[in-house]
C-alpha cells in the first residue's frame, strides 16, 4: 500500500509540476541540510526533505527531455551559494573528501609537466571547476612560468580565490564562463600562436555536466590544433555497460567514462588509473589524454 501511495504522490508532484514550488530550496539543499533546516518553513531537516530531494533530482531532473532545462538546473544548483560553502571547507581542510585523492593525482600531472618541459610562458593551465583554488595553488607554487586560468561558474568561489587562496598570485586569470564557452574561447587564443600548449585540469567537475555537454567538450577538443593535455580525476560507477559512456548518478551528478570518450575521439591516453572509493559501487578514474599521436 505504501508503494502505491508513493507512486501516486510522485506522479502527482511531477506530472502537474507541483515539485517546482519547492525548486528554489531544493537547488540549495546542501546548505539547508548542513544547517538542519527543512524546505518547509520552521521545520528541521527531515524525511520529507529526503523524499523531495530524491524526487526532484532522480525523477524530475534526470528524465527531462529538454537538455537546455537540465543545463539550467545544473547551473542554478552550482550557483546556489553552496559552492562557496564547499570552497571554504576544502580550503580549511585540504584533505577533505576527494581532496585526498587529488593530491595523489598531482604527482602524475607534475611528472607530465617535467617530462614535457611545460614550465614555460607558452603553456596555459586551465582549471575547470576550480572551487577553493587549491589545485591551482599546488601547481602555481611549483611552476611559476605557466599561465594559469581559473574557471568556475560560481562567482562567489572565484571571489574567494582572488581574495583568499590565490591572493598572493595577482597574474592568475579568472572566468565564470561555462565549460563549453571556455573551450571555444581558448581555441581562439591558441589559434593565434601554434607554439602555445595547454593543460586542462578537472577535479570532480565534469560530473556536473550532462552527457550532451561532455560530447560538446570532446568535439571542441578535437578542433584544437595546438598540443594539449587533458588531466582529470572524476568518479566513475562500477559495472557500467560496455557501450555506455555516461550515466546519471544522483542530484545533478553524472558519471562519464572519460577513457571511452577519449578512445571514441581518437585521443592518446598517456596515463589511466582507477582507485576504488566505494566497494562494488564506484571508483575514481584518473586520466591524462592528449591530441598528440
Amino acid at each position: 500500500m505504501k508503494k502505491i501511495i508513493k507512486k501516486v504522490l510522485i506522479f502527482f508532484l511531477i506530472e502537474f509540476r507541483f515539485i517546482i514550488i519547492f525548486e528554489k530550496k531544493l537547488l540549495r539543499f546542501r546548505s539547508l541540510k548542513i544547517n538542519n533546516k527543512s524546505i518547509l518553513p520552521f521545520l528541521r531537516y527531515n524525511v520529507f526533505d529526503k523524499f523531495m530531494i530524491s524526487l526532484y533530482y532522480n525523477n524530475y531532473y534526470k528524465n527531462l527531455n529538454n537538455p537546455k532545462k537540465q543545463i539550467e538546473i545544473s547551473k542554478r544548483y552550482n550557483q546556489s551559494g553552496d559552492g562557496l560553502l564547499l570552497a571554504k571547507e576544502y580550503y580549511k581542510n585540504p584533505s577533505r573528501g576527494h581532496r585526498k585523492s587529488s593530491i595523489l593525482f598531482y604527482r602524475h600531472v607534475e611528472n607530465l609537466i617535467n617530462e614535457k618541459n611545460l614550465n614555460n610562458t607558452q603553456t596555459y593551465f586551465m582549471n575547470f571547476g576550480s572551487s577553493s583554488g587549491l589545485d591551482i595553488l599546488n601547481f602555481r607554487e611549483k611552476y611559476e612560468k605557466i599561465n594559469y586560468i581559473s574557471c568556475d561558474t560560481d562567482n562567489n568561489s572565484i571571489q574567494f580565490q582572488s581574495q583568499v587562496s590565490l591572493k598572493k598570485f595577482p597574474n592568475i586569470e579568472y572566468t565564470t564562463d561555462s565549460l563549453e564557452v571556455v573551450c571555444k574561447n581558448i581555441k581562439k587564443i591558441l589559434d593565434k600562436n601554434s607554439e602555445k600548449k595547454i593543460i586542462f585540469f578537472t577535479n570532480n567537475t565534469l560530473q556536473h555536466n550532462i552527457p550532451s555537454l561532455i560530447v560538446e567538450l570532446y568535439e571542441n577538443l578535437k578542433q584544437i590544433k595546438n598540443d594539449f593535455y587533458f588531466c582529470a580525476i572524476e568518479k566513475l560507477k562500477l559495472n557500467v555497460k560496455e557501450s555506455q559512456l555516461s550515466e546519471h548518478i544522483n542530484y545533478v551528478q553524472w558519471h562519464h567514462d572519460l577513457k571511452k570518450y577519449a578512445q571514441k575521439y581518437e585521443f592518446k591516453t598517456f596515463f589511466y588509473e582507477r582507485m576504488n572509493i566505494k566497494k562494488d559501487i564506484e571508483d575514481y578514474q584518473k586520466i591524462i589524454f592528449s591530441n598528440l599521436g
